[in-house]
């Protein structure tokens, strides 16, 4: 039996971007704010990574995206 696998086309977006390199913060906001004006980002100072980015409303999901840049211009 298989289950269908809804589409996520921000999903799709998202992770074709982290997977290119010299990817900006600006970058990748802009992917996020287009699916939603309900996002927040915070930057983080704890060593473990840089960024904290999520949908405040849940939607178009409620994963919260964990960034860590490496050298300013790659995202691992």
């Amino acid at each position: 039996m298989h289950e269908k696998i809804e589409d996520r086309p921000f999903l799709k977006e998202f992770i074709k971007a982290i997977s290119e390199q010299d990817q900006t913060l600006s970058e990748i906001l802009s992917i996020f704010h287009r699916y939603s004006d309900c996002v927040i980002c915070n930057k983080m100072d704890n060593g473990e990574f840089d960024y904290l980015i999520y949908f405040s409303d849940g939607l178009p999901d409620a994963y919260m995206y964990c960034l860590k840049f490496e050298n300013c211009c790659h995202l691992l």
